[in-house]
């Protein structure tokens, strides 16, 4: 699994904190691995990215998957048959409130 964050922030403790507020949406009893790389974004001011690598002991049911995303925020699009990415962003048609000062995530639920 591979998560991509967009935070409002430039701070490095700030979104450490806001991947492990997203990452603790997931069941601890899935989660085998976490591989995490946090740097400041290149094309706004004041956004870093996280990415979020998470190496998983059994794949997520369709119930564990709705309720991390629905935490996160209330606005979904999914890409590809199966629906195995999904994005929420501020600026998506219909809008989305995020939650943890994300700008914007994308999940990739395979790799």
């Amino acid at each position: 699994m591979f998560i991509r964050l967009f935070i409002k922030t430039n701070k490095q403790d700030k979104a450490t904190e806001t991947v492990k507020n997203v990452v603790s949406n997931i069941p601890e009893s899935y989660v085998k691995n976490t591989s995490v790389n946090i740097e400041p974004y290149w094309k706004l001011d004041n956004i870093s990215i996280a990415e979020i690598r998470l190496e998983l002991s059994k794949e997520l049911d369709d119930e564990v998957k709705s309720n991390f995303l629905y935490c996160i925020s209330d606005n979904w699009e999914f890409y590809s048959p199966d629906k195995s990415e999904a994005l929420s962003s501020e600026t998506m048609k219909g809008g989305s409130t995020l939650k943890y000062d994300l700008e914007m995530i994308d999940v990739y639920f395979r790799v």
